[in-house]
């Protein structure tokens, strides 16, 4: 039973993803919609209107990622690439944790910086 609620946590982070950036960012930041010319970093960016929002909606993210590797580690069993699959999962929540709180971005345009680049290596989305 643990190990089912462990793993919905992957379903409901997805979830949580699709409908902070999607819909309730969207709402907060109408001018980021232009997929062509923007990174969902810029949603995450100092001085951007939805950053606060933002951090709030991806720290439980991250946990239920955290929650999702937990649920894959424990089905695993003996089998060592689901393991690598955990752990995995484990190094993309810990580096897009690190990316939200440690390396943001400025907002694109209104200073030159070294925090613009950061978030395209070390926090990249799936």
């Amino acid at each position: 039973m643990v190990r089912k609620v462990l793993l919905v946590g992957g379903v409901l982070s997805s979830l949580l993803y699709v409908i902070g950036i999607d819909v309730i960012a969207a709402l907060a930041y109408p001018d980021y919609h232009n997929y062509a010319d923007q990174m969902v970093s810029e949603l995450f960016a100092v001085g951007a209107p939805t950053r606060t929002l933002m951090v709030w909606l991806s720290i439980p993210y991250n946990v239920l990622v955290f929650a999702l590797a937990v649920g894959v580690w424990v089905s695993a069993e003996r089998k060592r690439a689901t393991r690598f699959t955990a752990a995995a999962l484990v190094g993309y929540g810990a580096v897009s944790t690190a990316g939200l709180l440690l390396f943001p971005m400025d907002v694109r345009g209104t200073v030159e910086s070294s925090h613009s680049g950061t978030p395209c290596t070390l926090s990249p989305r799936l």
